[in-house]
């Protein structure tokens, strides 16, 4: 995939990305985390899609938190449309797997912060990182119930786990594998800008993914 934007404002610090087949030209403007977040991120997005070469859209729909997502959301479907070129989204989890290189395990769960103290997002995937649950908000306790049906599991995560399960892996947003996440996104099919639906996890949380 040539000359894609890539609009993160759901974990870690957001950010805009260039993607390009030449990982070494791909650039990530990152932001500082914190209040005004759309502020922020709004003139970044609409300077970097003038700017630039850019031939898709592609965009985080969230788990995580309920603003974040619809800010990211609006800003892809508004250059998509602007601009008249594709959209492609992924999850945060498949942002995470695909960026980061798994090896010597039979199962992978990835987990976020949600938000709620000593709760996380979290989803099971196998070592082909093939989804094998649903998105679930979970508690220590339950992750941990988790873990015991599923032997030889990684846990890829963007924060520190106090787990029995110490094969913890931390994602790092700033060494991501911009190869595997090109190579994914090659696979996902284009969508138009009402196609694009947020991931949303807790039940007041109006739109679910189909």
């Amino acid at each position: 995939m040539s000359n894609t934007l890539l609009i993160n404002t759901v974990i870690n610090k957001p950010s805009i990305s260039y993607l390009t087949k030449n990982s070494s030209e791909n650039t990530d403007l990152f932001l500082d985390s914190g209040k005004d977040q759309i502020g922020k991120i709004l003139p970044l997005s609409i300077e970097a899609a003038k700017n630039k070469d850019i031939k898709n859209i592609s965009c985080i729909i969230g788990p995580g938190s309920f603003t974040s997502i619809r800010i990211g959301l609006s800003l892809a479907k508004g250059i998509s449309v602007a601009k008249n070129i594709p959209l492609k989204s992924l999850t945060t989890f498949e942002y995470m797997l695909n960026t980061t290189e798994i090896k010597n395990c039979d199962y992978i769960l990835c987990a976020i912060d949600s938000g709620k103290k000593n709760n996380y997002f979290i989803q099971l995937f196998s070592k082909e990182k093939n989804p094998i649950t649903n998105t679930y908000e979970y508690t220590f306790d339950e992750i941990e119930n988790l873990l015991q049906q599923y032997e030889n599991t990684i846990i890829l995560s963007n924060v520190e786990l106090n787990l029995s399960n110490q094969n913890i892996q931390i994602w790092n947003q700033k060494n991501i594998n911009i190869n595997l996440l090109n190579d994914f996104l090659n696979k996902q099919k284009n969508i138009k800008p009402v196609e694009l639906k947020a991931l949303y996890i807790r039940p007041h949380y109006a739109i679910k993914k189909t």
